[in-house]
Parts: structure tokens; C-alpha cells; sequence
């Protein structure tokens, strides 16, 4: 089987599983104990630099460099949607939530890791999905 038809074939197995998980929201404090938060070697601080903006004057600018300045050094990263729209919306609640996995107690981010980041950096609670290990049938 070629790679692409198998994240293909996940795709389509795990996305009607993820559409019926309910939406529970989560608080800044519970963002930075996930798992995998911070996925970027070298990045060291880049948590302590998104709670340092939260308590900033003006967090969506900061937000908004931070992050495009971390665009820059991932090989000019083009995202596809502008950062502030997406800060915008974190705010206002109007976003589709970050996926997690429990396993064993513990929450990993799958995606979604960008309006985590702009949760943290606007002290918002933030809507995820959560899916858990039992709700997997791996056959």
C-alpha cells in the first residue's frame, strides 16, 4: 500500500469518529501540561514566550510576530489563513477545535496546535475535541 492512500484510508476512518466527539474546553492552565504541546526542536521557550504575551498589552500583535517569525525560520512557512484571523477567532470562540488523544490519562495534541498557542497567548479557554483510546476500533 503506497503512504499516500493509507493517511488517505485514516482519514476517512478516523474523521467520522472525530465529527461525533463532543466539544469540551479547556483552560490555559490545562493547554501547557499537553503532551507533544511544544513539537519543534529548538523551541525551548516558545511556551514561556506565549504565556509572556498573554499578560502583554497588546497579545494579538505579539501573537501575530511571534508566530510569523516562526514561519520564517520553518523555511517561510506559507500557513494558508492569516494568524490574526485565526487569533480573531480563538477569541470570539468561533473556530473548529483542536483534536487531542487521552491515553493512559494523558492529553497529546494531534492538531489544531496553532489555536492552542493563540488560546494561550489570549488567556482564552479553548473548545477541543478529545478523542480517547476506547473509542478507536482497530481491526
Amino acid at each position: 500500500m503506497v503512504l499516500k492512500e493509507y493517511d488517505e484510508e485514516s482519514v476517512n476512518r478516523l474523521t467520522p469518529i472525530i465529527d461525533k466527539l463532543p466539544i469540551t474546553k479547556i483552560s490555559s492552565s490545562q493547554i501547557i501540561k499537553l503532551k507533544n504541546f511544544n513539537n519543534k526542536p529548538g523551541e525551548e521557550s516558545l511556551i514561556k514566550d506565549i504565556i509572556s504575551i498573554s499578560k502583554s498589552e497588546n497579545p494579538r500583535q505579539e501573537y501575530i510576530d511571534l508566530m510569523t517569525k516562526r514561519d520564517k525560520k520553518d523555511n517561510g512557512r506559507q500557513r494558508g489563513y492569516d494568524i490574526g484571523s485565526l487569533y480573531d477567532q480563538v477569541v470570539k470562540g468561533n473556530y473548529e477545535p483542536p483534536v487531542l488523544i487521552n491515553i493512559n490519562s494523558t492529553l497529546y495534541v494531534i492538531g489544531g496546535r496553532t489555536r492552542l498557542y493563540a488560546g494561550l497567548a489570549s488567556n482564552s479557554d479553548v473548545k477541543v475535541k478529545i478523542l480517547n483510546v476506547k473509542d478507536l476500533k482497530i481491526s
